[in-house]
């Protein structure tokens, strides 16, 4: 039977004028203290910076896998509730070096995810900022509860420690977006994404080549499955 024509919808009339336009990411780099580099992106939108950096700033926690660029999604929507999106890639991942103790940190429960957590935390320290807020979003759900975790515990050991998360900013608030659960480690992880993740210590062609692969291998198996 002929399957029917449906109408041609009017999808870009009806989208709002800030979702038809993405707004451009903007690449950073904020060296750490053992010499790694931890990369974030803000986002342009047509408004000054000027304007930008007296907005509240928000931490955009990517995906599983993913990079900071992801929150070119919801950028437009924080600046218009006078927010600045700052979307920072996970060590190993896009532009950030690896965590010190690379692909063998996730053999470690909570070591890869405490890297991070402290990767962020003297980010934030550097900015000097007041207050902040946190967005995680699938894949980056559980970083942004580590965060909230090591705040908490952060404000009720001391308030004196200068280096704390406490003191440095205050945490206004945090979202978690279709998180996923982990242990905070690779087991019970599905083989694939044990492999994603060894995958995301590389850099350069191998990371390319091997990704390009394991692509390969993932798609025989649907097919062998399929038949």
């Amino acid at each position: 039977h002929k399957r029917r024509k449906m109408p041609e919808a009017s999808a870009k009339k009806d989208l709002p004028a800030a979702a038809s336009s993405l707004p451009s990411s903007i690449r950073h780099s904020h060296t750490l203290p053992d010499g790694r580099g931890l990369a974030y992106y803000t986002f342009s939108s047509g408004v000054e910076d000027t304007q930008l950096q007296s907005h509240h700033p928000v931490l955009y926690f990517h995906g599983f896998p993913g990079s900071g660029v992801e929150g070119t999604i919801c950028a437009n929507a924080a600046i218009r509730a006078k927010c600045q999106l700052f979307g920072i890639d996970r060590p190993g991942f896009g532009h950030s070096s690896p965590s010190p103790g690379g692909s063998a940190d996730w053999d470690d429960p909570g070591a890869y995810m405490q890297c991070f957590v402290s990767d962020v935390w003297d980010f934030v320290r550097a900015k000097r900022w007041e207050s902040l807020s946190i967005i995680g979003v699938s894949g980056g759900g559980p970083f942004a509860l580590a965060m909230l975790d090591s705040y908490l515990k952060s404000k009720l050991a001391s308030k004196d420690d200068a280096k704390g998360p406490a003191n440095s900013c205050r945490l206004e608030a945090l979202t978690v977006v279709c998180g996923i659960f982990c242990s905070a480690g690779s087991r019970g992880m599905m083989e694939s994404n044990k492999k994603l993740v060894s995958i995301a210590s590389l850099r350069g062609w191998k990371s390319s080549v091997a990704y390009f692969g394991l692509l390969v291998l993932l798609t025989l198996q649907r097919f062998i499955l399929l038949q």
